[in-house]
């Protein structure tokens, strides 16, 4: 599936607000030609990652919550080998397209009001100027250093576990593909993850570079055998290299704070766009910077960002049509007056794009 957003925008996921049906209002009003459903953690507790993305391995008792926000698998059980037999057999079914299985990994009811919101709005008012539609899922290694084995160790260090994390994750963003496939338009699933950062710390030894990237892989594969397109957020610096050598179809990052780094891999950069890849600039702070900047100051920052690459070698036409323009980070944790100046500066920002090339 070709994709040439040529600067449209869009944002990554979180909105501070408690109703859903303002929420889906202000992305519609700033971004409606790539809408994303909301998420809302300040709505209830169900909006956390443990019910939104991870409910159906409480109902097959493959993991445990207790005090309402600590997980553990159960993998120290008897019962283990038939409910992870289990988990598989409908893994497979629903990934062979079968839609009663699929539909477990449906958001449940109360966990992700915002998508419930955004999914009646299209099928009320239809996709109005839309080109894309956007979702997103939480990262493997951000779930898989929360989530633990019943000693305690982190899920993502047992390759059994990490595994089961992976296909659960795969299964819940297919689900999301499907539904919002329903109404016509290439939908694009982002996981987030900035617990990426960590492979190359030295307290994280077994987090190596080629497990990440066979992941991710196995993840965007899967997304794209489903009809969508997939892509990974980190709002932490890293190496970059990890991502623009795994399979994305987009990568997603915070380019206010971190663009002078990723321009170090000019030659991934231009692998990447040459074979379709797009990159989601995340130029408007999700922090109280965004007081102390306009349109114009993030134009002339994303102009002096082009002059960098274009020394580099860096195909900017290529640049140009295979770029998304986004906020840093999810605004979730904003204030509702923050949050709305970000999106207002996003809208704007790529509303310049085309100017901003020019004057390269």
């Amino acid at each position: 599936m070709e994709l040439r957003p040529a600067g449209l925008a869009t944002g990554i996921g979180s909105l501070p607000h408690t109703d859903p049906f303002f929420a889906v209002s202000l992305v519609k009003k700033y971004f409606p030609y790539l809408p994303h459903w909301p998420q809302l953690p300040r709505a209830t507790a169900r909006e956390g990652f443990l019910t939104q993305f991870l409910q159906f391995l409480q109902e097959l008792e493959l993991l445990r919550v207790q005090n309402g926000s600590q997980a553990c698998f159960t993998n120290d059980e008897s019962a283990w080998p038939e409910r992870l037999a289990r988990f598989y057999e409908i893994y497979l079914r629903a990934a062979s397209g079968d839609e009663e299985n699929l539909s477990n990994f449906c958001f449940p009811p109360g966990a992700a009001e915002g998508f419930s919101q955004f999914y009646g709005d299209l099928m009320e008012n239809g996709t109005g100027a839309a080109r894309f539609l956007k979702g997103q899922i939480v990262g493997l290694l951000s779930v898989g250093f929360q989530i633990t084995d019943p000693e305690g160790r982190p899920a993502y260090y047992n390759p059994q576990l990490r595994d089961v994390l992976l296909k659960q994750l795969s299964l819940q963003a297919a689900w999301q593909v499907r539904t919002l496939g329903k109404f016509g338009l290439p939908t694009l699933i982002f996981m987030d993850d900035p617990v990426i950062y960590s492979y190359g710390m030295s307290d994280r030894v077994g987090v190596d570079k080629e497990g990440i990237i066979s992941a991710l892989g196995e993840f965007s594969a899967f997304i794209r055998s489903q009809g969508g397109l997939a892509g990974v957020h980190s709002c932490a610096e890293l190496d970059w290299s990890l991502l623009l050598e795994a399979d994305l179809d987009i990568i997603s990052f915070d380019a206010y704070q971190f663009a002078r780094s990723f321009c170090l891999y000019p030659e991934l950069i231009q692998t990447f766009l040459a074979q379709g890849g797009i990159v989601a600039w995340g130029l408007v702070p999700t922090s109280d910077d965004v007081l102390k900047e306009d349109v114009d100051s993030l134009a002339r920052y994303t102009l002096n960002i082009l002059a960098d690459l274009k020394q580099k070698k860096v195909d900017l036409e290529l640049l140009q049509a295979q770029s998304l323009i986004t906020p840093a980070c999810g605004t979730g944790i904003l204030t509702e007056a923050l949050a709305l100046r970000v999106y207002e500066l996003t809208a704007s920002l790529a509303g310049r794009w085309s100017e901003v090339f020019r004057k390269t």
